[in-house]
């Protein structure tokens, strides 16, 4: 079966109800609860966090991270070891502090495979049925879904919004790139885009060039760039003071339509006792860790760009760009991977994922409007 059908497929299978089912994580690691989703024709590994003091009769948020090539795998704890702005693994929206001013649901899928190609296609629309079978579970207000990633995690991000451009209240994409050729269906989504300057794995060019297409097509998207950050600027990034209080003001407008809710974008599949979360219970919280000062790749400090940053929400789109997008003094060629998250792509300026990648792309694209229509 080729990806394109394979896609289609998935795509085009029919809703299917999933009734709830109560289970126990396998395991709890820096606090969040270990599953596998079974989407039928992939095995998706989770971590599951939950809001503190989870009230079934209140709407929460549902944060989805997508994480780097390097964290690839199935040992379903690599995702969440590393790179979320807790030096000892974690994500920075379950700390304590975050969770009093901003009780989310966090989920964390793992990819089997890593490169560009991760979480596109038959991973992606995975994870699109994992979103909707959490929103069957749990109490998540389908108007404040939130996807962030880094590296082949932005990529991702920028793909899921790009194909799903009603379903998201907003999106964090970090050192990653999308297509130029779909920004005018995701112009109006509050986007708040980082990269660093001197990027060795995926060029910089890829989030200016996405970024001045988006302003190009009426969109006001917010970006950051450090000067002295190569690839891996997620620590600093994800606890620039201004990220989540921006994050959580954005609410998706179409959500109360035919277009608003993951059950829209993606069909749900049966599921096993095994990978049904408990409705009942909190999630163990990481242990307290303050953001602090976190150094880039280079070594060097950045220098938090905060004090520029706005808020805006997602029904005017009124978000505001933190950095110039021209080029920049000392940028460096793609070259191999330091730390961090290395995977092959194409020259900058150029369509990010290639022609495998469009493939799956239009097809998903097509499948996905003729169910609606």
């Amino acid at each position: 079966m080729t990806i394109c059908a394979a896609v289609a497929l998935v795509l085009g299978s029919g809703e299917r109800t999933v009734a709830a089912q109560a289970a126990t994580p396998t395991d709890v690691y820096v606090g969040l609860e270990g599953y596998v989703f079974d989407a039928g024709n992939i095995q998706l590994p989770y971590r599951l966090g939950r809001p503190t003091g989870y009230d079934p009769a209140k709407k929460y948020p549902l944060v989805v991270f997508l994480h780097g090539s390097g964290e690839s795998g199935t040992d379903n704890k690599l995702q969440v070891s590393v790179h979320m702005g807790v030096p000892g693994g974690g994500s920075v929206f379950m700390l304590p502090a975050n969770q009093a001013m901003n009780p989310t649901f966090f989920v964390a899928p793992q990819a089997p495979m890593p490169g560009v190609m991760g979480w596109m296609g038959i991973p992606g629309q995975a994870v699109l049925t994992l979103i909707a079978y959490l929103e069957h579970q749990f109490s998540i207000d389908p108007a404040r879904l939130y996807v962030t990633g880094l590296s082949m995690g932005g990529y991702g991000t920028w793909w899921l919004v790009e194909n799903n451009p009603k379903l998201f209240a907003a999106a964090v994409p970090m050192s990653g790139g999308g297509d130029t050729t779909k920004a005018a269906a995701i112009a109006q989504l509050p986007i708040w885009d980082f990269h660093g300057t001197i990027d060795p794995v995926v060029p910089v060019a890829q989030s200016r060039d996405m970024i001045a297409a988006l302003m190009a097509a009426g969109g006001h998207p917010k970006y950051t760039e450090y000067p002295n950050g190569q690839h891996d600027i997620w620590d600093t990034a994800y606890t620039e003071p201004a990220l989540l209080p921006w994050m959580f003001l954005q609410h998706n407008p179409f959500a109360a339509s035919a277009d608003g809710g993951a059950a829209d974008a993606a069909d749900i599949a049966d599921a096993s006792a095994g990978d049904a979360p408990a409705e009942s219970g909190d999630a163990t919280s990481p242990a307290d860790a303050g953001p602090g000062s976190i150094p880039d790749s280079s070594g060097s400090v950045v220098s938090s760009p905060s004090s520029d940053a706005a808020t805006s929400d997602s029904s005017s789109g009124a978000a505001t760009t933190d950095a110039a997008t021209g080029p920049a003094s000392g940028a460096q060629s793609m070259g191999s991977a330091g730390g961090g998250c290395a995977c092959a792509l194409p020259p900058a300026r150029s369509t990010p994922w290639g022609g495998l990648a469009i493939a799956v792309v239009g097809c998903a694209a097509i499948a996905a409007r003729r169910r609606r229509s």
